[in-house]
């Protein structure tokens, strides 16, 4: 959208996966994850709230990297882990007190949900991330190819 990205960790912990990481990743309740919360921003103005998590096997240290960045870059070039496809669902949702003061939205405002799973090329989901966008600044692209019956 030709506008300046930036992004704020708000914060950053290893713990046990949520039920939605565990069937994403296909992993127990006893395993852990690299979760990390960030606003994101356009222009220094809040557009998201995005909680992404990594199977912590995966990406040991990553809680002691620059997190501001795009994440897949630090997966690529710190893990060696490549993201090749990905999979969101998109849902429009009110968004929750605590999330309008941090987007600088009034109560109760209109969002949109986007849960997405990144995959190597293997097949392995090596991202989950349920991401809060205020609905008044966010515009999706999507883009499919047709296969021919």
């Amino acid at each position: 959208m030709g506008r300046e990205p930036g992004a704020e960790v708000l914060w950053a912990e290893r713990r046990a996966p949520t039920v939605s990481a565990q069937e994403a990743f296909e992993m127990g309740p006893d395993d852990a994850v690299h979760a990390l919360q960030r606003l994101r921003y356009a222009d220094d103005e809040p557009i998201a709230i995005e909680t992404t998590y990594f199977p912590a096997e995966l990406t040991p240290g990553m809680l002691d990297e620059e997190l501001h960045g795009s994440l897949w870059e630090l997966l690529r070039a710190k893990y060696d882990v490549v993201p090749v496809s990905a999979t969101a669902t998109i849902e429009s949702i009110v968004i929750d007190d605590a999330s309008c003061a941090r987007l600088n939205v009034r109560s109760a405002s209109a969002g949109i949900l986007l849960t997405r799973c990144s995959r190597d090329e293997s097949g392995r989901c090596v991202e989950f991330a349920r991401d809060v966008y205020r609905a008044d600044r966010a515009r999706f692209q999507v883009e499919a190819i047709i296969p021919e019956p």
